[in-house]
């Protein structure tokens, strides 16, 4: 019985599967149309192989060593034996319930046509699922060797990070003593720089003072210069009193005015002196100052260089750990992909425990078939034994029988060739008596036989006297 789901092949389809696999001789749709044993045969052997992955040679090669002497009879069997087991397991999958060895023998077009479309239908299904078996392996091999590749790279960048953390530990102290030193150079530097306005402020007034002083010692200038012409008025007093008695009040005026300004000039002088005194000691001081600020300036720089350091460490701390949270969703994607090609891969081997429950089902119903076979062949042979030792009594019998014929047939041609000479003296005598009898003149009496009755029937006795050996040849 042919499964409803079972879609029947066109010929010229199966046959191009058959080249396809490389059945030889080559089937064409002609063959199919009138199918005959030899073609079914290979057909089957061909289908069988390619769904088992199977060789019939290879299977050959396993016969035990204790059969090796009937080899030729064992070796067409169990090619028939397989490959009917096969091709009955592949009826089976596909519904056809009833296939026998008269299937083969006595191929029918339409039948063989179901069986050749179930079988093909399975090997089709057969490659498919092993393929995406194939490419479901390949796709876990490849997981694996990425996973592999990321948990490489995912130690590397923890060593780097190891690493990286303990360089900013290390690197952490003197961070911090650098920027305590920034700290105290910074305030130094505040420090430093009131000074520096306070010099500049004082070194303003110094400026202010020597101004005044310059302009003092011009007011003295002229005082030397109104001295003189205080004496050249004096020379003019002497010549005319009024006039300079009026400009003597006003030199007064101005000498006392000048006076008051020489004790300011000279009062600021003092101050001046004092001031540049100051001046010094602060220059000092702003020297000093100078190379403690060097000093912070080359400290400040080495404490920006660590900051530096620092901080590309930091990004660099920062870049690894983006790094490795990318990798770790990069893990989680593959472990999530490996999680599902691992449910797959369960999917698959449970299919394939339960169809290997089912071909083993399939294989004890066979060995169980194949045991009744091997009874069924062990009693014929048996039987074949019986009738090899019939055989061999026949033959011997046969060979007696032969000896004891061949030896009255000697008996029986020596008889013939004694009887075949008495005939043929007796044909000599009859031969001269009636060559007389016709040179005499005699007429032949009636009763007795003429010269031609006695010679056709001579020649006709010995022609019976030969049908027993040629029967007996023939017997032999």
């Amino acid at each position: 019985m042919v499964a409803k789901s079972l879609r029947l092949m066109a010929p010229r389809d199966i046959t191009a599967v058959l080249h396809t696999i490389g059945v030889h001789p080559p089937v064409t749709p002609e063959m199919l149309d009138r199918p005959t044993q030899d073609v079914v045969l290979s057909a089957l052997v061909s289908l069988s192989e390619f769904a088992y992955d199977m060789d019939i040679q290879t299977l050959k090669s396993q016969i035990p060593p204790d059969f090796q002497s009937a080899e030729r009879n064992l070796s067409a069997a169990v090619e028939l034996v397989a490959v009917l087991g096969l091709t009955r397991q592949l009826a089976v999958i596909n519904g056809i319930d009833d296939f026998c060895l008269k299937d083969v023998w006595e191929p029918h077009p339409k039948r063989l046509r179901s069986l050749l479309s179930g079988i093909i239908n399975f090997c089709r299904y057969k490659e498919n699922q092993f393929i995406r078996i194939s490419e479901m392996k390949e796709d876990e091999q490849t997981l694996f060797a990425e996973r592999a590749e990321l948990d490489e790279r995912i130690g590397i960048l923890e060593e780097e990070l190891d690493h990286a953390q303990a360089q900013h530990d290390e690197e952490q102290p003197q961070m911090w003593a650098g920027e305590a030193e920034v700290r105290e150079v910074r305030a130094l530097v505040d420090r430093l720089q009131k000074q520096a306005q306070q010099t500049a402020h004082v070194q303003e007034t110094a400026e202010s003072e020597l101004t005044q002083l310059q302009r003092a010692s011009a007011e003295d200038h002229r005082k030397e210069h109104l001295v003189q012409q205080v004496s050249a008025l004096r020379d003019q007093i002497a010549e005319s009193p009024e006039g300079l008695e009026r400009e003597i009040q006003d030199l007064h005026t101005q000498i006392s005015q000048q006076k008051a300004r020489l004790e300011e000039k000279v009062e600021e002088k003092k101050n001046f002196g004092r001031r540049v005194q100051l001046l010094a000691g602060l220059v000092g001081h702003t020297e000093k100052y100078g190379d403690e600020f060097d000093k912070a300036a080359r400290a400040k720089a080495r404490v920006y260089a660590a900051q530096e350091q620092n901080q590309s460490a930091r990004d660099d701390l920062a870049s690894l750990e983006r790094s490795l949270e990318v990798r770790r969703g990069e893990e989680i994607e593959l472990e999530q992909a490996v999680r599902r090609v691992d449910n797959d891969i369960e999917r698959a081997k449970c299919l394939h425990e339960e169809r290997v429950q089912q071909l083993e089902a399939r294989r004890q119903h066979a060995l169980q078939k194949q045991q009744e076979a091997h009874a069924q062949r062990t009693n014929d042979q048996k039987k074949v034994r019986a009738l090899t030792l019939q055989r061999s009594e026949l033959e011997c019998k046969a060979k007696s029988l032969r000896n004891a014929h061949e030896v009255e047939m000697a008996g029986l041609r020596e008889v013939q060739r004694t009887q075949f000479a008495e005939v043929e003296e007796y044909m000599q005598r009859m031969h001269m008596l009636l060559l007389a009898d016709e040179r005499d003149g005699r007429p032949v009496t009636p009763g007795k036989p003429c010269a031609q009755s006695v010679r056709s029937s001579l020649n006709q006795t010995p022609r019976r006297s030969r049908r027993p050996l040629s029967n007996a040849a023939q017997f032999s």
